[in-house]
């Protein structure tokens, strides 16, 4: 059986808007995924700044209590210079006193020694605590040591996975890119300019620049449009793979390590 011109053409229009509406249904899962990651990253950001807030607030307490022992440690140290000298007196009053009346001699032999041993408790608890104050400085030390490392280790952590997002609004995002990019106007002059990044919800994007000619530029699709191959294509499937699947989404120091093929450097 034949289908007339009209029945065609309806066939056809349906089949045209079931296309349709399954790339939109495709879309907007593509953005949801989309949005899911960045409320993810957003949460991930503000637990990583509060641990880095804490940090700080752990080695400032530090460094005052330090500060405080160390006010402490010099007293103990004046006060056991004036224990030593006072059982230098002693000792020369004695020998001048050995030389005098035995009776006073004996008396006063007896206040010295109460003296001395007074002032050689006093002295053996200074020394017990100059030690004790000297053990907790290193263990103070070695605990400022391990909070600069959080510090950071929290620090790095946050410069690499809190983005550089400066305006959003609906499906549209402008990132500060973070280096300067070298670009080109349409009369084939160079410029030099730092640069934005718009990213579409979609997750389309563009470099947006400043020429000095011109002012703000967008950059243009390259001839073609945009195609993935050869080994940058690699480079971003194996970076994507281990940061979000073996690293469960977290970027580390290794991971910004760069690859720049245009000069040969490595760093």
């Amino acid at each position: 059986m034949s289908l007339s011109v009209e029945e065609a053409s309806a066939s056809e229009l349906l089949e045209a808007f079931i296309g349709k509406y399954n790339a939109i249904v495709a879309e907007n899962n593509e953005l949801l995924d989309t949005n899911a990651y960045l409320q993810a990253q957003v949460t991930e950001n503000a637990e990583a700044a509060g641990k880095l807030a804490e940090a700080h607030g752990a080695l400032e307490q530090l460094i005052t209590k330090h500060q405080a022992l160390e006010k402490t440690a010099e007293l103990m140290a004046k006060d056991l210079a004036r224990t030593k000298t006072a059982l230098g007196l002693a000792q020369q009053a004695v020998q001048v006193l050995n030389q005098k009346n035995p009776d006073r001699l004996a008396e006063q032999v007896k206040r010295l020694k109460a003296s001395n041993e007074d002032l050689t408790t006093r002295n053996n608890k200074l020394a017990g605590d100059n030690k004790n104050l000297t053990t907790w400085n290193k263990n103070r030390d070695a605990q400022i040591k391990e909070q600069s490392a959080t510090i950071e280790n929290l620090e790095k952590r946050l410069a690499y996975n809190q983005g550089s997002g400066i305006f959003h609004s609906g499906p549209h995002h402008l990132i500060v890119w973070p280096e300067s990019v070298r670009m080109q106007n349409a009369d084939g002059s160079e410029y030099t300019s730092q640069a934005l990044l718009y990213m579409h919800q979609s997750g389309r994007g563009a470099l947006l620049t400043h020429s000095p000619e011109l002012g703000m530029q967008m950059a243009a699709s390259p001839a073609g449009g945009l195609k993935l191959n050869g080994d940058y294509e690699q480079f971003a499937k194996n970076w994507l793979f281990k940061v979000n699947v073996l690293q469960n989404g977290i970027v580390t120091e290794q991971d910004m390590m760069k690859f720049d093929h245009n000069t040969g450097v490595e760093s």
